[in-house]
């Protein structure tokens, strides 16, 4: 992500070049953190979300 791939949203909301960086740096290390997160918990919370997802189904048929 970089600032010319979103200048005109940025200048939308009057948000500087140098705030932008800011921000768009701050979401990039939310996105890595939320990766590894995901790659170190995958296995189990996958079977869980399968589970939860199934039991959704279960009770919406009835």
């Amino acid at each position: 992500m970089n600032y010319k791939c979103y200048e005109k949203y940025f200048n939308d909301l009057e948000i500087s070049e140098k705030e932008a960086n800011v921000l768009l740096d701050y979401l990039s290390s939310l996105a890595e953190i939320g990766i590894n997160f995901v790659n170190e918990h995958k296995i189990e919370y996958y079977e869980k979300l399968c589970n939860l997802d199934e039991g959704i189904n279960q009770a919406s048929r009835g």
